[in-house]
């Protein structure tokens, strides 16, 4: 746990905008100070410690090792691509399966992760070509009263796959067949298990 020091007194403050969002402009009050951090291994860095309180009041800390001529504005914005990241996690959770696993080895693991992967590459690649095949119109900004039309989500593609995929249709022996098959396949699966 790196402990810090203060460098200097200057403190930098700034009220920014950083970014259009689905929700209206995304505003933080930022500070940033130059600070001594010591790590573990008793190494002395010097870095900037960032401090933002975004509009519902609430705190965040980071450390960055940013240059020290680094602007506030574009310390803040690289913070805040942190949440990209967070959100990609979150849809591949709720979403796509990743909040499913259930491995025993590390080989099913690697296998469930590189399926999720490709699932959000799906996904991506999807809302990518919505954008360009289906341009959004300036004027429903206006229709709406909002500053940023949403984007495609995972459910409204799922909606779409689901209308051009059709499920099949069992028969009540195809799926007495299909339950028969996952039974057994569980068993020799727990057998195999317990031997071991």
């Amino acid at each position: 746990m790196p402990v810090a020091s203060l460098v200097d007194e200057e403190v930098v403050s700034q009220a920014l905008q950083l970014r259009e969002g689905e929700r209206g402009t995304v505003e933080v009050t930022g500070w940033a100070r130059r600070v001594w951090t010591i790590m573990d291994d008793w190494e002395v860095r010097e870095e900037w410690l960032v401090v933002h309180r975004l509009s519902e009041g609430k705190m965040r800390y980071s450390l960055s090792n940013a240059p020290a001529d680094a602007p506030l504005k574009v310390m803040m914005q690289w913070r805040g691509q942190r949440y990209f990241v967070e959100r990609t996690f979150q849809d591949e959770k709720s979403q796509m399966g990743w909040g499913e696993l259930v491995a025993q080895k590390y080989r099913a693991w690697m296998h469930h992760a590189a399926l999720a992967a490709l699932a959000l590459y799906f996904v991506m690649r999807v809302r990518r070509q919505w954008a360009e095949k289906y341009p959004r119109s300036e004027g429903l900004k206006e229709v709406f009263g909002i500053a940023k039309l949403p984007a495609l989500s995972v459910a409204n593609i799922r909606e779409l796959l689901a209308a051009v995929l059709p499920l099949q249709r069992f028969t009540p022996e195809q799926a007495v067949g299909v339950v028969i098959g996952h039974l057994e396949n569980r068993a020799r699966s727990t057998g195999s298990r317990c031997r071991k």
